[in-house]
């Protein structure tokens, strides 16, 4: 069954996060000095890829981790203040930045699937590096305190918004469908089976447009059900959606 959404913090991280399969972890976890082709390949395989799915989904373990969006949301007292900010380039820099941050600042963080998939890789990941991210991992001396835990999905700064609005299984709608249905702006031009497409090009900053879609996409439903559950009226909500689309195209005209 589908949950209410949990209590609005003053400071939100709508979080979405873009990986590729880690040839490195794969050689390592499977042995052989193949190239990052046949490697990819191998993963696979043993990944049960048949001729209908030749890349099926990787556990979690083997993902690299090549972008993660963050649209920051803080209540100021001048209002709400939204910026978008995309961390790229070397992966330990971009798990020591953005963990680091969330450990610093301790934001609610919201995002769709992010507890089965974006923070455990990202945590995984930090493990696989063995970087120290100390303020990240904090937890609070009983499960009923109201700190930040990351790690308990039950944590009201912990917000998985697949399980605010989803099903169960094969029930649960992807991002796109639930946005789509809601009559919310989600783009379908790229997901992520071609993010590795265009990783291997070299396409670095398109990986980064698709991340930051899918954040705005997030930010746009956890609008919806901040409304459905009480938490803001339509009319606040509508002005935020007009708040998002002038960032959006203030910043459409600093990059043209």
């Amino acid at each position: 069954m589908p949950e209410p959404l949990k209590p609005i913090k003053s400071e939100i991280w709508f979080l979405d996060i873009e990986t590729v399969p880690c040839v490195e972890t794969g050689r390592k976890v499977y042995g052989g000095d193949f190239g990052d082709d046949n490697t990819r390949f191998l993963m696979f395989d043993k990944a049960g890829a048949t001729p209908e799915n030749p890349e099926p989904f990787l556990k979690t373990v083997f993902h690299k981790v090549v972008c993660v969006s963050v649209l920051c949301r803080q209540i100021t007292k001048d209002g709400i203040r939204l910026t978008l900010n995309s961390f790229t380039g070397d992966e330990t820099e971009i798990l020591e930045t953005v963990l680091g941050k969330i450990g610093t600042r301790k934001p609610q963080v919201v995002g769709f699937n992010t507890s089965g998939f974006d923070l455990t890789v990202l945590y995984q990941r930090a493990v696989i590096h063995g970087l120290r991210i100390k303020q990240y991992c904090e937890r609070p001396a009983k499960p009923w305190d109201p700190t930040p835990d990351y790690f308990s999905a039950a944590n009201d700064y912990n917000v998985d918004l697949q399980k605010m609005a989803g099903g169960w299984g094969k029930e649960t709608p992807s991002l796109v469908e639930i946005c789509r249905a809601c009559g919310i702006p989600a783009k379908t031009d790229c997901d992520g089976s071609n993010v590795l497409t265009k990783y291997l090009k070299g396409d670095i900053k398109g990986i980064a447009e698709y991340c930051e879609s899918d954040v705005t996409a997030t930010y746009l439903l956890w609008l919806r059900l901040a409304v459905v559950c009480g938490y803001l009226d339509q009319q606040d909500a509508d002005a935020e959606g007009i708040q998002l689309d002038a960032m959006l195209t203030k910043a459409e005209g600093a990059t043209a």
